[in-house]
């Protein structure tokens, strides 16, 4: 659709609406050749203000527009310009000035229209909707007048009624893409569902072969418990569209949930058949299931099965290697996710994210020594991945190699420093692991302030909270404040042995023995 621009051609029609023939020959009125003469030079006036704006000089455009308007002061074409000029030039107070003299004295389509524009550049909202309502109102079938109106209540939030306008639209212009899609962010964000469904529909129907629409009309339908409608718009689509994974992913497993298994196992097989596919088509193919596994299990296996056969054929394929090892590491197949992922990086080492992956697939596979090893290769590769340092850290931790872990807790914090790098979650979690790691060194002024600053930046840290209660009462010193840390621990995580046991032994420091042997006896269960 066609947006206009503040500064644009319509200026010289504009022009023509005021231009008037020069004077020839004698007038039985001077009333009469004198205000010829004045039209005729704020014409000259007028055209060489509007070569200059044209070519960008509003400065001088200006001068000659004003001199224009002493010649010529009831005429709007005049002001509009001064207005755009001011507006070119950031002036915007008194482009909104010559904008309202200029629709005050006309109310033509195109200076209410330029009043709206400069309501809104000059941050008067309000004002501009009304205008806009005022004009689409004079003005019904006005398709460009519509649109902007419908975006400026975008803008606004006023989306019920942004979509009316939308709506409008449509029937003005007749149906069309780019105006669904906008209707269906707008629709799903007034949690409307008979308009979600009826936009996607249309635009099912508007790019028959975009498989995007289908799959979501899809989901919509199975969201709303109507899973036998949502097979009739899959069935549909792959009429038009049959070699489509996704479609033909969903089909099976919404016929596999309705108990339709024979039909179900029909549309697998059109997924898994590989047979003559290269290496990089397996790899496409699996990435789609892969994609889906996140929200469907039945894709989970598919892609696994895929990337396992696949990688047969070429062992060294690193988006297969990755995708099976990442798919491998959710199953918490941690041993064999950190086999693959480590032969991926074996054949490609760039990859930040999948050297932090790895790494974590060998201390969840508990290896931490092969973690350790791992992620001191990987930081010499990435030295400011952030994520990547602490999860080193903690590999070091695990294996009491205290003063590398420290080094490199140390080295987080610094880096955390930097405020495009700052994250609360890493920053709070360093200064916790420190706070654990020079209280085992028992340097107890260190670790109280690692361990402050973790809850200063994060107060319900559950680790921060358990261990430096354990630490308090492990030294016998403030042992109210310990308990204090020790409950908040147990309200955020009840469940968990470990601050079980830490609340159980406080108390038995505090002479409360059987409270302490409810919470002991709570761990041991």
């Amino acid at each position: 659709m066609h947006t206009p621009r503040i500064q644009n051609t319509a200026l010289l029609a504009a022009f023509l609406l005021f231009a008037a023939p020069a004077v020839v020959g004698q007038t039985d009125s001077h009333g009469v050749a004198s205000a010829t003469v004045d039209s005729s030079r704020a014409t000259r006036l007028y055209v060489r203000g509007l070569t200059l704006s044209l070519t960008g000089d509003h400065d001088r455009a200006v001068t000659l527009f004003a001199e224009a308007a002493r010649f010529a002061p009831t005429e709007p074409a005049v002001y509009l310009s001064l207005s755009e000029s001011h507006a070119a030039l950031g002036d915007l107070d008194a482009a909104l000035l010559y904008a309202q003299r200029a629709a005050g004295l006309d109310s033509g389509v195109q200076y209410i229209r330029h009043l709206a524009r400069i309501q809104v550049l000059s941050g008067n909202l309000s004002a501009a909707e009304k205008t806009y309502e005022q004009l689409v109102h004079d003005n019904p079938q006005n398709a460009d007048a519509v649109f902007e109106m419908a975006r400026l209540k975008v803008r606004l939030g006023h989306e019920s009624e942004a979509a009316e306008s939308f709506e409008r639209l449509i029937r003005l212009l007749g149906d069309d893409r780019l105006l669904r899609t906008r209707l269906l962010q707008l629709y799903g964000r007034l949690q409307d569902g008979e308009g979600v469904e009826r936009t996607l529909r249309a635009l099912t129907e508007l790019d028959v072969d975009n498989a995007r629409y289908h799959l979501m009309l899809s989901d919509f339908l199975v969201r709303n418990d109507r899973d036998a409608e949502a097979i009739v718009v899959l069935e549909t689509a792959l009429r038009s569209i049959p070699d489509n994974l996704d479609i033909v992913s969903e089909l099976g497993t919404l016929h596999r949930r309705s108990g339709r298994i024979a039909t179900a196992d029909s549309l697998t097989a059109r997924v898994t058949d590989i047979d003559g596919l290269s290496a990089n088509q397996i790899a496409e193919r699996a990435e789609r299931l892969y994609m889906r596994a996140i929200v469907d299990s039945a894709s989970d296996s598919l892609a696994s099965d895929i990337l396992t056969r696949g990688l047969e054929i070429d062992p060294s394929h690193f988006g297969m290697l990755t995708m099976l090892g990442d798919l491998r590491y959710r199953s918490r197949d941690f041993g064999e996710a950190a086999g693959l992922l480590s032969r991926a990086l074996a054949v490609d080492p760039r990859n930040a994210d999948v050297w932090l992956q790895t790494t974590l697939a060998f201390l969840s596979d508990d290896q931490p020594r092969e973690a350790a090893r791992t992620g001191e290769e990987a930081i010499l590769l990435f030295p400011g991945r952030v994520d990547l340092i602490e999860t080193t850290a903690h590999s070091h931790l695990v294996v009491y190699n205290n003063t590398r872990a420290i080094e490199l807790y140390h080295t987080a914090v610094e880096l955390l420093s930097d405020d495009e790098l700052w994250s609360a979650g890493l920053a709070a979690e360093a200064h916790a692991s420190l706070g654990f790691l020079y209280s085992r060194r028992s340097i107890y002024d260190k670790s109280d302030h690692h361990y402050r600053t973790a809850l200063k930046i994060d107060s319900v840290h559950v680790f921060a909270l358990n261990n430096f209660a354990y630490s308090l009462s492990s030294r016998g010193e403030n042992l109210d404040e310990a308990l204090v840390l020790a409950q908040q621990a147990i309200s955020i995580d009840p469940d968990n042995p470990s601050f079980q046991d830490t609340l159980g032994w406080i108390l038995f420091l505090l002479d409360r023995p059987a409270e302490a042997r409810e919470w002991v006896q709570r761990a041991v269960d």
